[in-house]
């Protein structure tokens, strides 16, 4: 769902498929928080709310710039509530630089948040032993930095920290720390594509990880288009050449807009990833029975280091390594 936000958002005009993506992700963020209290798993819940401020900033963000460009307060087809109503009529661009205000701060709530769930927080108390953080990292690899992070799903948890600086980067206008954050979670991303090619039955996270890393290219290329070229510029572009952007732009907007057609590619093929991931897993692992052996059996029933069975290449485990794995989507 964040995904398809993200990818509408790059593309300026995709109004209602941004906007319902991204209320969906929110109202999913939120069952997060309530499935994590109710199954008691209290470190999870810390991080979902850290996801669920970071992914309502970039909404904010994003309601700012589409509603500066897509709104017209004088069609009877828009239902606008009245606080959004009075701030548009202000001004578009004081509506956009009102709300990206209010998103920086936001965002800088859920950095901090974020980093109190990684540095802090298990200072004060250890819940994973309970029932259910073992049940959902009994499959998984072992963490890097095993002297701070106690399981694969802290680990994680970096990298969705390491997400959040760099996004909250791009929303404060750092062209510096934002190449930082983009450097560290890049590299972070590669890593754990490493580790989860390195173990097996490790077939699901390592499929939405090839997604991410997709996912930060498109992330990149966008806001480097922004900040460098859109942003500076700002005064210079005429704004028909904002209007009519489209994913395939004419060769007059190429100059301005190269980042947000880049990113849009990224981002397509980000979106088959998972789909094709999802296709396999429909035809194999629900409509066809999975074939189970154990991997030290030899033979025909022998699996590979991925999980997949020699035979009939079906997965030999598919369940998501913890709460946050949902919230990639």
């Amino acid at each position: 769902l964040w995904l398809i936000k993200d990818w509408s958002w790059s593309q300026l005009h995709w109004f209602w498929p941004g906007m319902i993506s991204g209320s969906l992700a929110l109202l999913h963020g939120l069952f997060l928080i309530v499935a994590a209290l109710f199954v008691g798993a209290i470190s999870e819940s810390l991080v979902a709310i850290g996801l669920f401020l970071w992914l309502f900033a970039n909404y904010w963000w994003m309601i700012g710039e589409f509603w500066q460009y897509e709104i017209d307060l004088d069609s009877p087809k828009w239902v606008i509530p009245k606080g959004f109503e009075q701030n548009l009529s202000q001004g578009r661009d004081a509506f956009y630089d009102k709300q990206t205000e209010e998103a920086k701060i936001l965002s800088m709530v859920a950095l901090v948040w974020l980093s109190l769930v990684v540095f802090v927080f298990p200072l004060c108390f250890n819940d994973r032993g309970s029932k259910f953080i073992r049940k959902i990292t009994y499959r998984t690899p072992p963490p890097r930095f095993q002297l701070w992070f106690r399981d694969w799903i802290e680990y994680e948890t970096l990298h969705v920290l390491s997400w959040s600086f760099k996004d909250t980067m791009w929303i404060w206008g750092s062209v510096a720390g934002y190449s930082i954050g983009f450097i560290i979670t890049l590299v972070l991303t590669v890593d754990i594509i490493w580790v989860l090619w390195s173990h097996s039955g490790q077939w699901i996270d390592l499929f939405h990880y090839f997604a991410v890393s997709l996912w930060i290219f498109a992330n990149g290329v966008w806001a480097i288009g922004e900040l460098m070229l859109e942003s500076p510029n700002e005064d210079i572009i005429p704004d028909k050449a904002w209007e009519d952007y489209s994913f395939i732009p004419p060769p007059s907007e190429i100059t301005y807009f190269w980042g947000r057609n880049m990113a849009g590619y990224f981002f397509l093929f980000a979106t088959l990833d998972i789909l094709c991931f999802y296709a396999y897993w429909v035809c194999f692992a629900k409509i066809a029975p999975p074939f189970r052996s154990s991997p030290n059996v030899s033979g025909s029933g022998e699996t590979d280091h991925l999980g997949f069975s020699a035979v009939v290449g079906q997965p030999e485990a598919l369940e998501p390594s913890g709460l946050t794995e949902l919230a990639i989507i």
